[in-house]
């Protein structure tokens, strides 16, 4: 579910799972993709999809977005995402939220958007409060907002979401939505670091800004700084004391 973009004033990220991925397909469905029977794949989440599971309509509108198993089809990716989200499912909900910010198959409508967000979001899915994040802090469709954006972002990144690792580490370098802290920011951006980047232009960047503000800190935060965030687990919930203060 993930994406990225620009990195001033902060990586401009739609983090969506347009990509195949284990955890978005039933089994039927993920064995099928593995082996790269799209056909398969596409006919499983049809058949479930019509007998009302949520996934499987999930699924199905994903396929249906990027045309595996079938010729791709915006409007059939909307109404299949669309009945996934309204039955509860979060996954379905931010890739309508997608689909929205977007105008994929659907008019482009910001506050759609955000309400799909939204309710991915307060289910606690890290990509749908990263996308939150991008919305407040860009001003899209709203005003721009900070403290809002910096709060979504951190739900995520707290998820271990990379993007939002990113976007928080810029936010703290920064001091959009709170005080300008390097070190906080080192600390998120050295996390993100931790992870596979599927784009080395974006990972240099991130080693760009590391590098600029290790000029701005003493050896001995950069060792400290280092320490907590190549240790750092998330649990879903971290404390106040997970992440280093100035």
């Amino acid at each position: 579910m993930k994406k990225f973009a620009l990195l001033v004033p902060f990586f401009f990220i739609l983090f969506f799972p347009f990509f195949l991925s284990a955890q978005e397909f039933n089994d039927a469905v993920q064995t099928a993709v593995g082996e790269k029977d799209y056909s398969k794949a596409f006919e499983s989440a049809r058949i479930n999809a019509q007998r009302g599971d949520p996934k499987a309509q999930g699924e199905l509108g994903l396929l249906y977005e990027k045309g595996l198993g079938t010729m791709q089809d915006g409007k059939k990716a909307a109404y299949w995402l669309a009945e996934a989200a309204q039955k509860g499912d979060a996954d379905s909900q931010n890739n309508l939220g997608y689909l929205y910010f977007n105008g994929h198959g659907v008019a482009q409508d910001y506050a759609q958007a955000l309400k799909w967000f939204q309710k991915a979001a307060d289910q606690g899915l890290a990509s749908a409060q990263s996308n939150l994040g991008l919305i407040y802090g860009a001003g899209l469709g709203l005003s721009k907002d900070y403290p809002k954006a910096l709060e979504w972002f951190k739900k995520a990144a707290d998820q271990d979401d990379l993007d939002a690792q990113v976007n928080l580490g810029m936010m703290y370098s920064l001091g959009e939505g709170t005080a300008q802290d390097y070190k906080t920011s080192y600390f998120w951006f050295y996390r993100a670091l931790q992870h596979g980047f599927t784009d080395e232009d974006k990972k240099n960047e991130v080693r760009d800004d590391i590098q600029w503000m290790e000029k701005h800190m003493t050896n001995e935060d950069i060792a400290q700084t280092r320490t907590k965030a190549m240790h750092w687990r998330s649990t879903g919930v971290q404390t106040e004391s997970s992440t280093p203060s100035s």
